[in-house]
Parts: structure tokens; sequence; C-alpha cells
């Protein structure tokens, strides 16, 4: 019987290998399909278009549809007469043909700043169709530290809809669209999809089919804004509580490098992993709070067993290079807001929290990182950062200014020294929302704990505001305006 089986398994595959030649011997697909996950993301003068396709079948082989992906683009929706040349790269990671994907990345640079693009990802000879005409607007121009205002939607923590979460993640995706018209980019500042964890725990899906639906629910968003990335601890293999169970395909960061294409290595930095880019009157640095330092959660012999990438302190080498030479005066001056952003917090306003674990409370130590802390803390001090941007911890908190040793420099925002940290975990987790056990307030600024995101509106040299906006009504809950002369906080 067993038997009998296999060799109807083989004479399908066989019949099927044959159905699909054409009679020139090469392979065909019964329909072609549309470029998935298009998404795009920043660069010095342009931006990287960025989709997914799922191969062909030649016989026993899955083969990449898109030898050659490009995009045509231009300033005209019905006159896209520029097309990209050969400035591209595809990647693939899962060689179990069930869930093989090809991921493409096209690299658009010396666009005009300021300037609404529209472009049409193109059909291929085999299985992809072109895309629609989208848009996207390029990074303004600045002349004098003076631009246009920005706004950049900042959520962390965002999965897809459980039973656990109230399904908020819906909830949190359609607020978020909502506000595209009134953003420039969006960051996600770690765990996203939390694939490790619907794999097994939540819903019993796949890993590699959570990504794809999150990738999809989110499309709307990546397909017409940039939509920048940094690392959780959920990113790093595909299953959460241990990397043992998974495919080395599966393990330190794969999925997350090749579904998402920062260009970390025009900043010096490295894929996904840590990068800087400007925008605006600002200075952004994306760094790595899971591995590649001094006792990094995520690091090699913990649980999840990632990296290092390039040794335990080259991130912090290229995280001060970067900061000195965004110091200098000449660039300090044209671009005075410096926001750093890393998955784990370094400070909080709680000492202990009600965490859910598929539905039961546990009460557990709040998780701001320690080693974090003396990885980093120390370079941000010196530099004069403006905004340290965390996750990880699934609630919203916004903290008093702070010296280096944590202590509050002042209970208010108004010209005064000091890091503001912003922990922004309430995009909705799987596991759901946390709430506070035992608070240490004197720190504490603004606090929510229901599902949401927030705003980085900067105004000009000096005048920046924090919008806090609830995923359920849609509405800012909270703003608080920061003021900085620039006399004292500048090395």
């Amino acid at each position: 019987m067993a038997t009998h089986a296999v060799n109807m398994i083989v004479y399908i595959l066989l019949f099927l290998s044959i159905i699909t030649k054409d009679v020139g011997g090469s392979a065909i697909c019964w329909t072609k399909t549309d470029p998935e996950h298009i998404r795009i993301a920043l660069r010095p003068t342009g931006v990287t278009i960025s989709w997914t396709t799922c191969g062909y079948w030649d016989f026993w082989n899955l083969i990449n549809d898109t030898p050659t992906p490009q995009v045509a683009y231009g300033t005209d929706p019905d006159v896209c007469d520029k097309l990209s040349q050969y400035n591209f790269t595809t990647t693939t990671y899962n060689p179990n043909p069930i869930f093989t994907r090809f991921f493409h990345n096209v690299y658009l640079d010396n666009l005009d700043p300021g300037t609404k693009y529209y472009y049409k990802i193109q059909e291929t000879k085999k299985c992809v169709r072109a895309s629609n005409i989208l848009s996207f607007t390029t990074a303004p121009l600045i002349i004098n530290c003076e631009s246009q205002p920005i706004n950049i939607s900042i959520v962390g923590d965002l999965g897809l809809n459980t039973y656990f979460n109230n399904y908020e993640a819906e909830q949190t995706i359609i607020a978020m669209k909502k506000y595209i018209s009134i953003s420039n980019f969006f960051m996600h500042i770690g765990d996203i999809s939390y694939a490790d964890l619907y794999g097994a725990v939540v819903n019993f899906d796949f890993y590699e089919d959570t990504w794809n639906r999150f990738q999809e629910a989110i499309e709307p968003i990546t397909s017409i804004m940039p939509y920048q990335v940094l690392p959780g601890n959920h990113e790093a293999t595909c299953f959460q509580l241990s990397d043992k169970v998974c495919p080395p395909y599966l393990k330190n960061f794969t999925a997350y490098n090749n579904r998402f294409h920062m260009s970390g290595e025009l900043s010096g930095g490295y894929k996904n992993m840590w990068y800087s880019y400007d925008y605006g009157q600002a200075h952004i640095i994306m760094i790595n709070t899971e591995t590649d330092f001094k006792d990094a959660p995520s690091g090699p012999g913990t649980t999840l067993n990632a990296g290092n990438f390039l040794g335990i302190d080259s991130q912090l080498a290229w995280f001060e290079q970067d900061l000195i030479e965004a110091n200098k005066p000449e660039n300090r001056a044209e671009r005075p807001w410096i926001i750093v952003a890393g998955h784990r917090p370094m400070f909080g306003s709680t000492s202990k929290a009600q965490v859910q674990i598929a539905g039961i409370p546990i009460i557990a130590p709040s998780d701001n990182c320690a080693a974090c802390r003396d990885a980093f803390l120390p370079i941000l001090c010196k530099y004069g950062v403006d905004f340290f941007m965390a996750g990880h911890v699934h609630w919203m908190e916004l903290l008093y200014p702070l010296d280096c040793n944590g202590n509050v420099v002042a209970n208010h925002f108004n010209n005064v020294d000091g890091v503001i940290h912003v922990t922004n975990g309430a995009g909705a987790a799987p596991t759901g929302a946390e709430t506070v056990d035992t608070a240490d307030t004197y720190r504490r600024a603004f606090f929510f704990d229901g599902y949401g995101f927030q705003q980085l509106e900067i105004k000009n040299c000096t005048h920046a505001t924090l919008h806090f906006i609830n995923s359920s009504t849609k509405q800012i809950i909270d703003s608080v305006d920061v003021v900085r002369s620039r006399s004292t906080n500048n090395i």
C-alpha cells in the first residue's frame, strides 16, 4: 500500500512537470500572479523598492521567476518614463519548496528631493504580472536647517489578531493607514509579525505563513511610503522559546534580513541590524539591542543564540563614529535632531508589570535592558542625543529627560538637556497588553496601557511634538511639546 502511494505521488509529479512545459522545453505558469508584499525603504538619495514572488516549477526545481527585476518610474502617473537599470538584488533563504519565496530589491537613486514619484513593478516573461501604478514622496530638501515639518509614525510590537490581544492588531493597522496622509514615513521598532509565536503557540499557522500574512496586511502602507525597521527579539529565530528546534535557515534573523532591505551598508552599518539615515531636520540611528555587544540579551549562548554578526565591539564602534559624524558643526546645524531607536528600553517607570502569557496573568520584573544601558547609554549622553525610541514592553510611556544615571533632569521638556526616553510597544502583540503592577512614577510624563502608536512631529530646528494615538479610537490621546534651543545639548 505504501509503495503504491509513493508511486502515485511520483506519477503526479511527472504529469505536472510534463503539462507545465511549453514547446521550447521551458517551464510555464498556468496563470500569472501579482508581485506581493511591496515595500519601500529609504536610501540617501532615493529609495529601495522591494517585493516578493513565488517562483515557478521546472520539473523538480523551483526557479526564480524574476531574474531581472525592474521598476518603471517618473513624476507623471501617466508616463513612468524611466526604467531601473540592473541595479538590483534578489535573495531567498528557505529551501523548502512549499515555503520558498524570492525577495527582489530595486534601487532608485539620485531622485529629486521633496518630489512625488510614481512607479510600476514590471511584468516578467514568466509568472509575474506588472503591479498597479503606485507612488511615494522623497525626503524634503534641507536649506540652512529649514524644511517643511516632518511626521514620523512609530509603532512597535505589532503582530496579527488573536483572542489574547482582543483582535486589536487589525485596529492598529487600520489606525496607521488613517495617518498615512500626515506621515512622511513609518518606523517599526522591532517585534514584527511575531511569526515565532504564531507558528507554535497561538493559532497554529506556519512561521512563513505568518510572515506572509503580516506583510500582506501592512502592504497598503509599505507600498506607498518608506517603512523602516529594526530587529527585536521575535525576529531572531523561528521559535521564541529556543533556536534548537529551528533549521539553520530559520535562525539568526534570516527571515527578517531577507524580507526587508534597509541598505545598512550605505551608512557603514550591517544589513537591517544597525544603520542610520537622514530625513528632514533629523538624523536617525537604528541600533540592534539583541546582539553584538557584551551580555546582549539574544546573543550567542542565550536561548535565541543569535549573532554576533561583525564581532562584539563592531556595532558600538560604528555607533559612536556615526554620532561623531552627526555632531560635526555643519551636520548638527543642518540636522539638529538626533533620534536613536532600538527595540529594548533602557529605563521605565515600573519595577513590576503584569504580563499575559497565553491569557494567564503573570507578575514579572519590568523588562528594561541593563546590558543595553551599559553598552549604549554613555554614548547617547556623550553626543547629545535627543530621543531614544524603544518598544518591547507592551504599553506606551514617555519619560522626562534623563541624565546618564537615569535621574530626571527636569519635569518638563522646555530647553533642558538629557535624553528623552519613549517606550512604544503597544502595537498589539499576540499575547496581549501589559499592565502596571508596581510603579515608580517620578520619571513618568505620560503612560497608556492600551493599544496604539505614536507620531513624532518635527516642526523646525528647535520645536517638536510627540503625539500618542489610541488604536481603538484612532484619535490622539495626548501631545507633548519638546523645545531645544541647541545652546547646551550639542557637543
